[in-house]
């Protein structure tokens, strides 16, 4: 089937499923819930296949890039959630997987890969994937954790709040997608640096994506130092993480962008 149509077919599911979630909280831990974002999840997975994956060649492109991350965080919540109550996060995440089912309709284009088939460059990519996926979902829960958090300060504490996790549970999944995150970019970065030195003799080229990449390594790292040593909690988690998501997101999605759309460069 065509990869267009299933895209769009799991973006309008997923837009379903997340409002569904977005009414009532407690019914995306539904167990009938599940198996349906299991099976969009496939179909979205089938589309990226066709399209990523031609003659063993490795293809990519700005919006099957936003679509594959989207993909992952997906399945990324739904193996968390096996042990954190994070399965709330799927009113974010659903409706974000549905934008980046969009996102691959509306720039298709793709391009081949050098270097795909050497293991540094694919251990390099599966670690920046994941990376993406856990702190998409850190992003999204240190935002839920700060409304939360604003509505219960206000005394607003309606059926809605009610049935999302207590807010230290919440801060407990956040550091925990933290540490996770922190652990693939870490090897996101060296794999990328031995990747480098091996074909350009160059471990750290001196270019956007290495400088976001680090700057965005280094906010995680005092902030887990921070919640180590100081005990580091609430609002200055909740903003250090989305600071560090939005770096990290504009070292490559948003990098990525800028070349291929706006400027026309593959």
């Amino acid at each position: 089937m065509n990869p267009a149509l299933l895209n769009l077919s799991a973006a309008l599911a997923y837009a379903v499923l997340g409002g569904l979630a977005w009414r009532a909280p407690a019914v995306a831990r539904q167990r009938s819930l599940l198996l349906l974002v299991l099976a969009v999840w496939l179909v979205q997975g089938a589309a990226l296949g066709q399209a990523l994956l031609v003659d063993g060649q490795l293809l990519l492109g700005v919006g099957h890039s936003i679509g594959a991350f989207t993909w992952i965080a997906v399945a990324t919540l739904g193996v968390v959630s096996l042990r954190d109550k994070a399965s709330a996060l799927g009113m974010m995440v659903w409706p974000l997987a549905a934008l980046g089912c969009v996102a691959a309709v509306a720039w298709p284009e793709v391009h081949t890969l050098a270097g795909s088939d050497r293991p540094l460059l694919q251990a390099h990519l599966v670690a920046a994937i994941l990376a993406y996926a856990f702190f998409t979902l850190a992003g999204l829960q240190a935002w839920l954790m700060q409304w939360t958090e604003g509505r219960l300060h206000a005394g607003r504490v309606d059926g809605w709040v009610a049935q999302l996790p207590p807010v230290i549970t919440q801060e407990n999944i956040l550091f925990r997608l933290i540490w996770s995150g922190f652990v693939l970019l870490t090897l996101n970065l060296v794999s990328g640096a031995l990747f480098a030195e091996e074909i350009f003799g160059k471990a750290l080229p001196f270019n956007h994506k290495t400088v976001l990449g680090i700057t965005s390594w280094l906010i995680f790292g005092w902030l887990l130092a921070g919640r180590h040593i100081g005990g580091w909690r609430g609002r200055i988690a909740a903003r250090m993480t989305i600071a560090g998501c939005i770096v990290l997101l504009l070292a490559y999605i948003g990098a990525r962008f800028v070349a291929e759309i706006l400027l026309g460069r593959a």
